[in-house]
């Protein structure tokens, strides 16, 4: 009954014994005290529910991502070159402080913080099996309008400007692949990769994160504040104009398939060895409250 409904409750399961009389025959009464003591001998505890949307798992949906994977294997099979290049946005908050600290016993433990969380960074940004090809930031959301000037920087980085609008055996095409949400669609956007005759568009099936490695590029540097609280991550011009020298590098031990090398000295960052794989996050500051 628990592993077939992970949120019944236990007086849900008692009425459940004492109503089936083919597994549970002839036990009239059970108490919640034996209930919560069986499942323990059986390893069952109680746990935060995940919400996962019923849609995920059904037969549609997972149609869908065999016919992404086979759409995929194609591509790759193809005499052309394909290079799949996964394009995501994240948005965060750059405020971010220690949630643990110590005081003495009886008093609580407090740190100073602003009054406002200050504003929410967008950053839109491309990997491939090369590691990062393109990120930039933006305050607030982002739409059609920044989304176009994602792509243009992506595509001078991948096209070269004598190559740019020809289309001849030998040359390497680009697959984007990202998600379903609304502006990808948009009417600016389709018409940006009708004129772009060796870039294409992949759209990942719903319900499917997983299938997009950058995903787990974004979630490696989304707690960067809480995994190394001496580091207070804060806004500054470079970020606000969204020049691409304004971001540095922050070592990260985790971070699957974005793998770049730290383009400041390594001694300068705590615990990091001289070709450590990295990962980029926003330049920062530390505070001297937060120093250690």
């Amino acid at each position: 009954m628990v592993v077939a409904n992970n949120a019944i409750r236990l007086r849900e399961i008692q009425a459940a014994v004492i109503a089936d009389q083919g597994a549970f025959r002839n036990i009239n009464s059970v108490s919640l005290a034996t209930i919560d003591r069986v499942l323990k001998r059986n390893h069952v505890r109680m746990k935060q529910l995940y919400r996962v949307p019923f849609q995920r798992n059904s037969d549609i949906v997972k149609e869908a991502r065999f016919q992404y994977v086979q759409r995929i294997m194609e591509l790759e099979a193809e005499g052309a070159h394909h290079k799949f290049i996964f394009v995501d946005e994240a948005g965060f908050n750059l405020c971010k402080v220690r949630r643990r600290g110590r005081n003495i016993i009886g008093q609580r433990a407090t740190v100073t913080v602003p009054g406002q969380r200050g504003a929410n960074i967008t950053m839109c940004a491309a990997i491939s099996n090369d590691g990062v090809l393109c990120h930039i930031p933006t305050i607030g959301p982002y739409n059609t309008e920044r989304l176009i000037t994602f792509l243009d920087a992506l595509k001078d980085l991948l096209i070269p400007p004598e190559e740019r609008g020809l289309l001849r055996p030998g040359m390497t095409l680009y697959v984007i692949i990202w998600d379903n949400v609304a502006f990808h669609h948009s009417r600016l956007v389709n018409e940006w990769f009708a004129a772009q005759p060796r870039i294409m568009i992949q759209f990942l099936p719903a319900y499917s994160p997983f299938l997009n490695p950058i995903e787990e590029f974004f979630s490696a540097g989304g707690g960067g504040g809480r995994v190394r609280p001496h580091v207070f991550i804060t806004i500054t011009s470079d970020i606000i104009q969204g020049v691409a020298p304004g971001i540095k590098l922050l070592g990260m031990s985790d971070t699957p398939l974005a793998i770049i090398y730290c383009d400041v000295p390594a001694a300068s960052i705590h615990g990091l060895k001289e070709g450590h794989p990295v990962m980029w996050l926003m330049v920062i500051n530390l505070p001297p409250p937060c120093r250690k």
